[in-house]
């Protein structure tokens, strides 16, 4: 529900009524006597929340006392209501409500009856800001602060169903989840709720049978005239014999005229985090009428997560979300490991007591997570400079690990090097070791980045002790992965498969689907170099599939790149071509055109020239090298002149040939690249033995 009209609550005014108290007590008796459908549980507190109350402790606003707001429910018994019913339904959420003790659930101030209107209300706390959704409408919210929300749901809802017996919250909308002054959800209106029995918790499997029929059925389930379930046309809510449910977040078997479960609340909260972030209701705009929502719903006919601009950002939520949705997999969002990648310090409002601090770092990993790199570091500088103060120590260094990460993606290894140096000092002067264990890593990568591969190797063992004796599991299979990277530059494939392997392992224990994508990826690498190209095309499919469902652009375009340069060993050209198209699709839509999008370009080229098409490997070389050169990237700049002066020796240009080999020299000797001197006095010979055979044939 949103919140009910404010009224004023005065507990002294209590003592004043003796009449009213009366009829409170009528009330209390008249409870005793119903039968409720369910046995109610006996509450972990024994205490009862609720206060009887009587219809004078709401202000009529002639009180001279302080007074406070409240948020009254009112049950209205009018003529065509029966009497017993309305107090059954008002006793179910009473003695529900009355038992509950979390910060994410809605607290009740208690309850008043007035027997001459045939009245009986329930009190609330007084929420300012609204449900939700009016909430997110009313001012701009970033991403870290709207996950936080979808976070204190589950967590009234992992209560809920914690208890003993469990509690099924039953028509969980946005509409019914308040946000308080601090910026917290809370989840409230229980009219709906019920005791679950043993019989089915998150039992929902059997739906799949109406999804088969569906699948091969164009009409949608019909509901008219069901004596168990009615659909009102005017407000799109299902009317059970129990409880209703709003018609938008229902699940498949509240729709298939099933007996609702505890999966039925998970259904709504995948939708409800759906709705936060992308301030749409749900299903998809596309689902206009109920039957075609129905239809999507039995079917299971779901939104592509990582197609949303705002969803593909945080691709763990969008993992969790599609669990929610899965019939036999969402009890998953209860367990730990659902929520644990996000982090508290996401929000920024006023009264809360995070520093600002940790919600632009947050922003600044989200960018980074998404390839983003320059824009990370904007908020990764900002959040280092508001981190001056003492007690800000951790947050300073995390702040200059992550931006040293950046700088090493934007081959920039000075900067990298220089912030994670800081970083690591930082950690090591507050004892943080989990700190010291992640940059120790991070320096590993940047020196292997560098090919000084002794000076990675001493860091990565480093990062291995450490990460190894505070049990640090996650950074211990990433710096096997570095350390796998080492032994393969080295020609030592052995070793590296030993490596990954491990790494491959410990992903596995502790369900890191990201850790698994990667490693998979450099298993990948190894199978290719061993030439089992129909290993290593599997193994990249199953990275593909990983990446995919993580929204992962940077490691989609990475596997997409992988599987052309199979198909381009193998001078398959058309399915190479294909998958660099696609590695180059995703590598400029998410805004990051820079390096994915040139490898991709100048594999492209590489295709073109291959099949002496010279004119296209020119336009995909130049665009390569126009992102190499404004990246500051030396070594493939070079490596792109030399390219491009190759096709044009082919096109017969070469004064233009003469002119981008001198370039390429240049640039080469910026980084004592050598090795570009060959190719280069190669092409030179071939341009004057052309010249000269072209003179020759002059007449």
């Amino acid at each position: 529900m949103s919140n009910p009209s404010p009224q004023s609550f005065e507990a002294g005014a209590q003592a004043n009524d003796a009449g009213a108290q009366r009829e409170a007590k009528s009330l209390e008796q008249r409870l005793e006597g119903i039968s409720l459908n369910h046995p109610q549980p006996k509450t972990d507190r024994q205490e009862p929340n609720r206060i009887k109350l009587s219809a004078c402790t709401l202000d009529d606003g002639n009180s001279l006392e302080p007074a406070k707001q409240v948020a009254v429910k009112k049950f209205v018994l009018n003529e065509n209501i029966d009497e017993e019913k309305l107090l059954r339904t008002f006793a179910n959420e009473l003695c529900i409500v009355d038992g509950l003790d979390h910060s994410h659930i809605v607290r009740i101030f208690g309850f008043v009856e007035d027997t001459n209107s045939r009245i009986a209300w329930l009190v609330f706390p007084w929420e300012a800001n609204d449900n939700i959704r009016e909430f997110l409408l009313s001012g701009k919210w970033e991403l870290p602060e709207r996950v936080s929300l979808i976070k204190d749901v589950a967590s009234g809802l992992e209560y809920l169903h914690g208890r003993q017996p469990p509690i099924r919250r039953g028509d969980l909308k946005s509409l019914n989840i308040l946000v308080n002054a601090n910026h917290r959800a809370v989840i409230t209106d229980f009219g709906s709720a019920r005791i679950q029995t043993e019989a089915r918790r998150y039992d929902s499997t059997s739906v799949l049978r109406s999804r088969q029929a569906a699948s091969t059925n164009s009409n949608p389930p019909r509901y008219d005239g069901c004596p168990e379930v009615t659909l009102s046309a005017t407000n799109a809510e299902l009317t059970l014999t129990g409880p209703s449910w709003s018609f938008r977040w229902a699940a498949p078997e509240i729709l298939n005229d099933e007996e609702p479960c505890l999966a039925s609340d998970i259904w709504a909260l995948g939708w409800i985090a759906w709705e936060v972030v992308t301030d749409n209701y749900p299903p998809p705009p596309e689902a206009k009428t109920n039957q075609s929502i129905t239809l999507k719903v039995i079917q299971g006919l779901l939104p592509s997560l990582h197609e949303d601009g705002q969803l593909s950002q945080i691709g763990r939520l969008c993992d969790v979300m599609v669990k929610c949705w899965k019939l036999s997999r969402r009890s998953d969002y209860l367990q730990p490991n659902a929520w644990k990648h996000f982090d508290e310090s996401s929000r920024s409002d006023g009264i809360s007591q995070v520093r600002p601090a940790a919600l632009l770092v947050q922003l600044g990993d989200t960018h980074r997570l998404q390839s983003r790199y320059e824009e990370a570091l904007k908020f990764f500088e900002e959040g280092f400079a508001v981190t001056q103060s003492p007690g800000d120590e951790s947050q300073s260094a995390y702040a200059l690990y992550l931006a040293g990460h950046c700088h090493r993606r934007l081959f920039s290894y000075d900067h990298a090097e220089k912030s994670s140096s800081q970083a690591l000092a930082i950690y090591t002067s507050i004892g943080n070791s989990a700190g010291q264990a992640i940059t120790f890593r991070g320096l590993g990568d940047i020196y292997l980045a560098r090919s000084n591969y002794a000076k990675a190797k001493e860091y990565y063992n480093q990062a291995l002790t450490v990460s190894t004796s505070i049990g640090a599991r996650i950074v211990r299979a990433n710096t096997l992965l570095g350390l796998g990277q080492i032994s393969r530059a080295q020609s030592n494939s052995a070793d590296a498969e030993d490596f990954y392997t491990q790494a491959l392992a410990i992903c596995i224990s502790i369900k890191d689907r990201v850790g698994q994508a990667n490693t998979l990826w450099r298993l990948r690498q190894i199978h290719q170099g061993k030439s089992d190209s129909a290993r290593a095309e599997e193994i990249f499919k199953q990275a593909l599939a990983r990446f995919t469902s993580l929204g992962s652009s940077f490691g989609r375009a990475n596997v997409w790149r992988g599987l052309g340069a199979i198909h381009l060993a193998q001078s398959d050209y058309s399915a190479a071509e294909e998958s660099f198209n696609h590695a180059l699709i995703i590598s400029t839509s998410t805004g990051n055109s820079s390096i994915p999008a040139a490898i991709a370009l100048q594999r492209l080229g590489k295709i073109h020239q291959a099949r002496s098409n010279y004119a296209e490997a020119e336009g995909s070389y130049t665009q390569a090298l126009a992102i190499y050169t404004t990246t500051g990237h030396i070594l493939n700049r070079t490596n792109m002149l030399l390219a491009l002066g190759e096709v044009l020796l082919r096109q017969s240009r070469y004064s233009e040939v003469k002119s981008l080999l001198d370039h390429a020299v240049q640039v080469a000797n910026q980084i004592d690249y050598k090795w570009a001197h060959n190719p280069s006095k190669e092409l030179i010979a071939e341009v004057v033995e052309a010249e000269k055979s072209s003179t020759e044939s002059l007449p």
